[in-house]
């Protein structure tokens, strides 16, 4: 399933609608319907937001994971946590700034930009940093720890 279908089938399942959603992340029901038809790509920050509103493993809604619960409690999400968990990452796996950036098809300054949270990545890129350093995405964007 994609992404946006796994979006309606959360919100669906919990008796709620494309208004209620929408009010709940701060933007228009037509924005929302957008994402939930694949027409926009959600940011990245409003899936995050959506994976805390409705307490579910943003791995689950990028499916990575068949498991719904999140491992530890969520918080809300905030890039700067997102990048000191970037900048973090990456060292420990002793790669620069250049030689992730030819692994994610980014230059060095986006990634720079990434670590010092001037830049929000897109969810395929998140994919592919989580399959990098084998950690799951939600402990990536800081909505776990």
């Amino acid at each position: 399933m994609e992404v946006n279908e796994i979006l309606t089938q959360i919100r669906e399942n919990k008796y709620n609608t494309q208004t209620q959603v929408a009010n709940k992340l701060k933007i228009a029901q037509s924005t929302y319907a957008e994402y939930e038809s694949g027409q926009t790509t959600i940011p990245l920050e409003k899936l995050c937001n959506f994976a805390v509103i409705y307490n579910i493993r943003l791995d689950y809604i990028l499916g990575l994971s068949k498991i719904k619960e999140p491992f530890s409690k969520m918080q809300k999400f905030d890039i700067n946590i997102m990048a000191n968990n970037l900048k973090q990452l990456r060292k420990n796996s002793n790669l620069t700034q250049k030689e992730l950036g030819k692994k994610l098809s980014y230059s060095d300054a986006i990634i720079s930009k990434q670590e010092n949270a001037k830049h929000i990545m897109t969810y395929p890129a998140l994919i592919k940093l989580s399959k990098i350093y084998k950690v799951p995405t939600d402990f990536i964007v800081g909505i776990t720890k």
